[in-house]
């Protein structure tokens, strides 16, 4: 019979946590990036789905024939002299046994909430780190200029980049003009991309030490670019329409540079050779995080687009409201100078942040849902544990109360039993949390894997679910007449 009680409890948990299982994962695609590799695959595994039911069917037999176990063991005649309610509480071994499983169950419990809570705060603190740009209110879109339609020559510069350099200058004049932009500007790639890596010499010193120097991204830019991207001028000057292609070579460098490169030395007016060219430092700016806000500034240089000249393309606009807004705009600037050339790659520099800690976001969002999951399993098997106590102590609890004892001290006993039971399974949770750790340890930023606030959030969340669980029978226990509980009993 209990065999059979526990199978169909298990049934019915089963056909449950199926329907979950496929609704958990649908609800999962839908907020899962789309940079995780075969995201479409992802489905219910036929092979995961069995391995589980067998589990829950062991589980269901095991689980199902331990009282009959402790039951045969039992003499049919003191079965019969005594009831539950006289007794007090079961058997000691079966007390042992459910107090055992309790705390397994909140010790579980710590140890995913600790991960979670590690990877919440490292995906807040990576959202905090400043990109090196302003990504509000800018629009950015990419253009690749066809060469039957635009001739590129490098051996006749910079004649042989003529309806090149029209278009870039007739482009930024059309969007500027466009109502709601403030300002516009071109470069080979966006503020978060880290496009081509480029080797360069220091002039005046030497060369061999160029050898293993590794390279740096680098970027052609607009005159205007760094005022657009609000990236800030920290020395020198920025690009001005007067760098273009007859003009003497300059470049700016970034703070990262600046200081890898020019530790001890002002860098203004130092060249460097790349390309074959030598270009004079003319300003250095700060750092855009082009590896990711997880790692620190790479150093980088910026020629002017003029003086490096590329048919690929980004467009991005800093505008006074909504970006999309003047979308339509952009898109009308381009056809009238080229009604063939279609845009893409568009989307604002916020949606792009957002996109570029999405799978960070994803991996929070899903050990936060596993870590709720079990703390509602953990409140669950401690309001069992206190019910199922309580009700076995029934008698006792009525005998207390009718020799005098208060509500609040009843209340207090039998809260302070679950709380002892989280107390149990938050100790060995912590033991088992900083073991696991090491585990997520490289998924981490700006919080340590051993970090004592999280640790000790856990297990006051812990603490705050075992009352919680502890109360519904306490308050039910200490608030009955006495009369009614000793007849029940």
């Amino acid at each position: 019979q209990l065999l059979v009680e526990s199978a169909l409890i298990a049934t019915a948990a089963a056909l449950v946590g199926i329907a979950l299982a496929f609704a958990g994962v649908r609800g999962l695609l839908a907020v899962a990036p789309a940079a995780i590799p075969r995201v479409n695959e992802i489905a219910v595994d036929g092979t995961v789905l069995a391995v589980t039911l067998g589990i829950s069917a062991v589980v269901a037999v095991v689980f199902g024939l331990l009282p009959v176990a402790g039951g045969q063991r039992v003499a049919p005649a003191d079965a019969l002299k005594s009831s539950p309610g006289r007794t007090g509480s079961g058997s000691r071994e079966h007390r042992r046994l459910r107090a055992t499983l309790v705390i397994t169950e909140i010790a579980l419990a710590v140890v995913l909430v600790v991960g979670a809570g590690l990877i919440v705060r490292s995906f807040w603190a990576l959202r905090s780190v400043e990109p090196g740009f302003a990504p509000e209110n800018m629009l950015s879109l990419r253009y690749q200029l066809p060469p039957s339609r635009y001739p590129q020559s490098f051996t006749d510069y910079p004649a042989g980049w003529a309806r090149v350099f029209s278009f870039q200058r007739e482009l930024l004049e059309r969007v500027e003009a466009i109502p709601g932009v403030s300002r516009a500007a071109l470069a080979f790639n966006d503020p978060l991309s880290a496009g081509f890596t480029n080797s360069f010499v220091i002039e005046g010193r030497d060369p061999s030490a160029a050898a293993g120097q590794p390279e740096v991204p680098t970027r052609p830019a607009s005159a205007n670019y760094f005022a657009t991207a609000g990236i800030p001028l920290l020395q020198g000057r920025s690009f001005t329409q007067s760098d273009d292609a007859g003009a003497p070579r300059v470049v700016i460098i970034n703070a990262a540079m600046a200081r890898q490169f020019f530790a001890n030395e002002n860098p203004l007016g130092r060249r460097l050779m790349f390309w074959g060219l030598s270009r004079e430092i003319v300003g250095v700016v700060g750092n855009e995080r082009f590896a990711g806000l997880a790692n620190e500034p790479a150093p980088a240089m910026y020629p002017p687009l003029a003086q490096a000249p590329a048919t690929t393309g980004t467009l991005i606009v800093r505008t006074a409201g909504d970006p999309r807004a003047v979308l339509g705009g952009v898109r009308a600037a381009i056809r009238s100078i080229d009604p063939d050339l279609a845009p893409f790659g568009i989307t604002t520099m916020g949606e792009a942040l957002d996109a570029s800690v999405a799978r960070e976001r994803f991996l929070a969002f899903l050990l936060a849902a596993f870590a709720a999951l079990a703390l509602v399993l953990a409140l669950v098997g401690v309001y069992g544990v206190v019910s199922y106590s309580v009700a076995q102590r029934g008698r006792e609890i009525g005998i207390r109360l009718a020799l005098g004892a208060s509500s609040r001290r009843v209340l207090r006993s039998i809260v302070g039993e679950g709380l002892r039971l989280a107390i149990a399974g938050c100790a060995i949770g912590i033991v088992g949390a900083l073991g696991a750790a090491r585990l997520v340890r490289s998924q981490l930023f700006g919080v340590s894997a051993t970090d004592p606030l999280t640790i000790a959030a856990a297990v006051a969340t812990m603490a705050v679910v075992a009352v919680a669980a502890s109360l519904v029978p306490a308050l039910r226990a200490s608030t009955l007449p006495p009369a009614e509980v000793l007849r029940d009993s």
